[in-house]
């Protein structure tokens, strides 16, 4: 078989599978990943790219091996640069930057997501601008920076205006507003943008598509809930499970049955509802993007039954998660950058040649710690948002100490290191759940001692980093 026919199947099968997942999605798209290296870079540039996006893409919206997408979205990034589509690099940044804000890398996201803006104002791409600003929402989200992810998603809503596209993302951006409406408990203005949102979108086209009805329907149902509305909510609760049963997704499903389980503790059959929420909670432990959500949502459930105990400890469980999701990132993403390195088979050469003066720089000037301490700054930074949202405190202690490491006549380079070391003095903030950082009311003695965890947190992450 020709390598252009080797394309033309390849591609026919990631379309397939977009449409109609199979169940053995995430070995099929890993291995269509290995394929698609194996045939000559020369053959259809633009045609592989898009099925790298398509790759990196369908595993971001599993949820089970996110991971998996950085690679096909750093090639995917790599080769449309290379013959310089715009519109291609655009929509492979943007698909790069969802990938690596789902695995807890928000600076490189951040990174590529500005980029992709430059690019859709240079081309004057609609559907570009809209895109970006909703993921330039969510990479803020994932950070917990509410303010700004609301401010992000609203600038979205207000640019999607016209084609019936730009009206699909116009709801998706209005229902990421309902969700930080939600978590800053302005429960009445998120009420009225997921109304809109869903009134935008009555029936949605594409498994994606299916898939944001459920997650909206979701914020629907706990709005709903928390102003006292049960009876509404039980009705957008029944439509999420309807809709889940159509989107091929785990996080569909795990989603839909954290709703239906709320509803039913807010109805006064708690342990039918906790039950159904903690069947969710061991389908959630599984898919890691779904668990924050669902640990909180299970929270919420266990405090209306009159389980605060459970509540703590499953707060605490939410704790765990967020600071092993942080050490286990930073791991990941080193190594996957040193796999980009090292394994050349991965890009192709004439790539490989041009970048090699670029690389060989970043390497002299970086050594791997410093690279790591990059990283951790970018984490320490976003930690300090949450509760400083200037994020200046940080930067003060640092250039403080570093002034002090100066006066008692330590070399610059000595200075440097303590500006950074302690710049990270509250990178442990990262593992505390962002519904203790923003608590308006008083904290219980249960969640003072989480808080007061943040300070090992930060020792044991910068241990296991060997910064």
């Amino acid at each position: 078989m020709q390598a252009s026919e080797e394309l033309d199947v390849l591609e026919r099968e990631i379309k397939a599978n977009l449409s109609s997942p199979r169940v053995d999605t995430i070995s099929f798209l890993n291995l269509a990943f290995q394929k698609l290296r194996l045939i000559p870079f020369s053959v259809d540039v633009k045609r592989r790219v898009n099925c790298l996006i398509d790759i990196a893409s369908q595993l971001y919206h599993q949820g089970q091996s996110t991971f998996d997408g950085v690679l096909p979205a750093a090639l995917a990034v790599m080769l449309a640069r290379d013959i310089d589509e715009r519109a291609l690099l655009r929509k492979a940044l943007t698909v790069q930057a969802v990938v690596l804000y789902s695995t807890n890398n928000p600076g490189d996201a951040l990174t590529a997501l500005s980029e992709a803006l430059e690019i859709a104002e240079e081309i004057n791409d609609d559907f570009g601008k809209v895109a970006v600003w909703n993921n330039l929402g969510a990479a803020f989200y994932e950070a917990a920076l509410y303010a700004d992810s609301k401010d992000c998603f609203e600038r979205a809503s207000r640019l999607a205006t016209g084609t019936a596209t730009l009206r699909s993302l116009k709801a998706v951006a209005l229902a990421n507003v309902a969700v930080c409406c939600l978590h800053t408990q302005d429960f009445e203005a998120g009420l009225a943008s997921v109304r809109d949102a869903v009134g935008l979108k009555h029936s949605p086209d594409t498994l994606a598509e299916t898939l944001n009805r459920v997650f909206a329907e979701a914020t629907y149902t706990r709005l709903l809930l928390a102003l006292g509305r049960v009876a509404e909510a039980s009705e957008r609760a029944q439509i999420s499970k309807e809709l889940a049963a159509k989107a091929k997704s785990v996080r569909a499903d795990i989603s839909a049955a954290c709703s239906e389980g709320l509803v039913e503790v807010y109805s006064g059959m708690g342990d039918v509802g906790l039950s159904r929420g903690m069947a969710a909670l061991e389908k959630a432990r599984a898919v890691k993007p779904s668990l924050r959500e669902t640990l909180l949502a299970l929270v919420q459930a266990h405090e209306k039954a009159g389980r605060p105990e459970r509540a703590l400890a499953l707060h605490r469980e939410l704790t765990l998660h967020i600071r092993k999701a942080q050490h286990d990132s930073i791991v990941r993403h080193q190594e996957l950058h040193l796999q980009q390195l090292e394994s050349a088979s991965q890009f192709p050469e004439h790539l490989l040649v041009a970048k090699e003066a670029e690389l060989s720089d970043k390497i002299a000037a970086q050594t791997a710690g410093t690279k790591q301490g990059d990283l951790l700054e970018q984490i320490a930074f976003t930690a300090e948002m949450r509760d400083d949202p200037t994020g200046e405190h940080c930067y003060r202690v640092g250039k403080l100490a570093s002034l002090l490491a100066q006066a008692l006549g330590q070399t610059d380079d000595a200075c440097e290191t303590i500006d950074l070391a302690a710049r990270l003095h509250d990178i442990g903030k990262v593992g505390i759940p962002d519904s203790l950082m923003q608590k308006p009311q008083p904290l219980s003695d249960g969640e003072r001692q989480i808080l007061k965890t943040h300070a090992a947190t930060g020792a044991d992450l910068l241990a296991k980093t060997k910064v």
